[in-house]
């Protein structure tokens, strides 16, 4: 049975339809980096109901039904959202907020379907220990630089206010960072099939999306006397 490996937090269909998000709340810029902090931090390889992608869509349902399954995706609505309560918090109670609809949604899945509720519990726990923050180096990017003159290392940082910020660093041969580059700007999309490989070439690394093309370059550092 396929493993969870997406989760979406979104206004339903009818809920954007009448502008019930408010004409100055972005809610997916809101929600993202707690969804993704909440599947990176997921013990790998769970189940729930067998659907890679869950969406929690917040807001009137109209004609759907409150679950439903289709082609290996999963849409569970909460109705009862109160986008008005949502949109006077600040950054944290938000955070507490969504990452509560998650593990209350999530959990109410696994009843339904008789999946093991306790990894949902104890990765919520997680997201709440690490102050939702979260930087990961994303490895098959990193670099060894020739001659020992250091590293290149890819990090993904999920956070509020930014979402979801990606960075080139450059490390010395001892370890310190001596640059540091912002490789797009900050956005609630997951960027992990658009920064998807990575190579040295004439004195420039690359990295290359999906389709090979350049998407992001930085001059390695140059080689001390």
């Amino acid at each position: 049975m396929p493993r969870l490996n997406q989760l979406r937090v979104y206004p339903s269909s009818d809920a954007a339809d009448h502008a019930t998000t408010y004409p100055d709340l972005h809610f997916r810029a809101t929600t993202h980096h707690v969804a993704e902090m909440f599947m990176s931090m997921l013990a790998p390889g769970y189940t729930l109901d067998g659907a890679g992608l869950v969406t929690i869509s917040c807001g009137a349902r109209g004609p759907s039904p409150e679950y439903s399954q289709v082609l290996g995706c999963t849409e569970v609505f909460a109705e009862r959202f109160d986008f008005a309560v949502y949109q006077a918090l600040d950054h944290g109670p938000r955070q507490e907020m969504i990452l509560a609809l998650i593990e209350h949604t999530l959990s109410d899945i696994a009843a339904r379907v008789g999946a093991d509720p306790a990894p949902i519990r104890e990765c919520a726990g997680m997201v709440r220990k690490h102050g939702f923050v979260l930087e990961q180096e994303q490895r098959k990017l990193s670099r060894c630089l020739p001659g020992r003159r250091g590293w290149i290392r890819v990090y993904r940082r999920l956070g509020a206010g930014f979402c979801e910020m990606w960075l080139a660093k450059s490390f010395d041969p001892t370890g310190a960072v001596v640059h540091e580059a912002l490789m797009r700007e900050p956005a609630p999309l997951d960027l992990r099939q658009h920064f998807f490989r990575s190579q040295l070439r004439d004195e420039v690394f690359l990295v290359e999306d999906r389709f090979a093309k350049t998407v992001f370059s930085l001059p390695l550092p140059a080689v001390r006397a």
